[in-house]
């Protein structure tokens, strides 16, 4: 029943819509299937792929008119013809919208890893939005982009996807257990959400180590501890992102709690700028500072 709702808000008003959330979330998992949905129904839906390389604005359309030609050719070449043509900032959006003029009035642009976009490119497709009403562009994304700007998201109408819309709820991880045939109790799928928070990888990786209890082969404590060794690896294995040794030292104590505010945070990393790493760590993509009730966390 979510994903069928998720999926019902990308097909919603919108404009443009942004699947924010961190690795392992989801989130291209969600526009994949959505992508795939379109492709069946015989509505032109192009995917592209945005790295490292393709940050500038000129690789960026350059990716965008390759993602096109799979489904409009003709409008591809149209594109790429505007981006080769040195046009830049307003020209470039004006002279891809007019590339863009005589296409399918149903056709929608998967984008995904937007946060490897730069700045320029960025403004670029929030510009082209503002220009062709028509054209439906989902995004999924590690970190907050130009597209979530308030004023952006008011003036054009963008709908966020956030990792709290992804989370897996109890009831799904117990169907997951059971469809892998696994033997979790509600009471153990509850207290997983709690852990992983419903992240989908950590889910996942939790799973593994929740093989059925066979008699006289332990106990459903040391599969607690089981799934618990299971998510540190997991963890672990996150940190190889961190190229500074002190920062992934510090990331490795703050994995070990739920969530944090600026208080915990400075306390485990015995440092008041505490927080400002963390918030380093949530524009990097590798992590979400979200408001509670009582504060930051």
């Amino acid at each position: 029943m979510r994903q069928e709702q998720l999926l019902a808000r990308l097909d919603g008003p919108a404009r443009a819509l942004v699947v924010h959330a961190e690795p392992g979330s989801g989130k291209t998992a969600l526009a994949a299937e959505w992508a795939r949905t379109r492709q069946a129904a015989g509505l032109p839906t192009s995917w592209v792929l945005i790295d490292s390389e393709g940050a500038s604005p000129r690789h960026f359309w350059a990716r965008i008119a390759t993602g096109l030609r799979a489904v409009l050719p003709e409008h591809a070449g149209a594109v790429l013809a505007a981006v080769q043509g040195g046009a830049l900032g307003v020209e470039a959006t004006a002279a891809i919208a007019s590339a863009l003029v005589t296409a399918p009035r149903s056709l929608a642009i998967v984008i995904d890893g937007l946060h490897s976009a730069d700045e320029a490119a960025q403004a670029q497709l929030v510009a082209l939005i503002g220009r062709v009403p028509w054209l439906r562009v989902v995004v999924t994304t590690r970190s907050s982009t130009a597209l979530e700007a308030p004023s952006n998201r008011a003036t054009l109408g963008i709908d966020v996807i956030d990792s709290g819309d992804l989370a897996m709820t109890a009831a799904e991880i117990l169907a997951l257990s059971d469809a892998a045939g696994g033997d979790l109790t509600a009471a153990e799928a509850e207290g997983l959400r709690r852990v992983t928070r419903g992240s989908a990888l950590a889910v996942r990786v939790a799973l593994t180590e929740c093989k059925p209890v066979a008699p006289g082969s332990g106990t459903s404590r040391s599969r607690v501890r089981r799934i618990s060794e299971a998510l540190s690896v997991a963890a672990t294995g996150a940190l190889d992102v961190f190229v500074d040794e002190e920062e992934r030292q510090i990331a490795r104590r703050f994995s070990l709690s739920p969530e944090l505010d600026a208080p915990l945070a400075a306390e485990i990393a015995e440092s008041r700028s505490a927080w400002s790493l963390v918030e380093s760590f949530a524009q990097r993509g590798l992590g979400r500072i979200g408001l509670r009730p009582r504060g930051r966390s």
